[in-house]
């Protein structure tokens, strides 16, 4: 097998990059491959040579990004949580959104990009890791909530603060997650 000529890979990235920019103007939904092509400018075709439909160009786009929050996931399995490595996950996890900000934020605001099946599955993966990984296994429904707002409020203050300082933003967003799990700890178990 023969290595890409850089042309060729030069013009995959520039079909990304002009992607991205459509997409984050216009929408996933709204935007199409002739405009992609049509921004560059290159032919159809030569979009279609480097990927086979638009999910495919969206497939390739958040791939580092959760490869990398899986990654660093992977990195924080905790045997018997702590305090010091639920911290030292969340503090990971934390680093990795505000590493790819950007494309969160792409992520977490278009509706469309949102309910894509290959973002919506990776998605719900990486959910149901930060979740075990902060809450454990055996959550219960109240748990559940909690770690949904738990997400969403990081999602929410990376997308929104993305850009401020890292030293000022990640012990904000870490004291104030720390402090919504507490509240399940201290939460008396409901028998069923």
């Amino acid at each position: 097998m023969t290595a890409p000529s850089p042309t060729r890979e030069g013009t995959r990235e520039r079909i990304l990059a002009a992607a991205v920019d459509l997409f984050a103007e216009h929408g996933f939904e709204a935007t199409s491959l002739q405009q992609i092509a049509d921004v560059l400018p290159v032919t159809k075709a030569a979009v279609y040579y480097h990927f086979r439909s638009k999910d495919d160009l969206l497939a390739t786009l958040v791939e580092p990004v959760f490869a990398d929050l899986e990654a660093r996931l992977q990195a924080a399995q905790i045997g018997k949580p702590s305090p010091a490595a639920r911290r030292a996950a969340l503090t990971g996890f934390l680093d990795g959104l505000i590493a790819h900000h950007q494309m969160i934020g792409f992520i977490t605001r278009d509706p469309a990009v949102r309910a894509n099946p290959v973002v919506l599955a990776r998605a719900e993966r990486i959910q149901d890791r930060i979740d075990t990984v902060l809450l454990g296994a055996d959550m219960d429904e109240p748990c559940r909530i909690v770690a949904s707002m738990v997400l969403g409020s990081m999602y929410s203050a990376v997308v929104e603060h993305g850009d401020a300082d890292p030293a000022l933003l990640r012990p904000i967003v870490v004291e104030s997650v720390e402090a919504m799990l507490r509240t399940v700890r201290r939460r008396p178990k409901v028998a069923h």
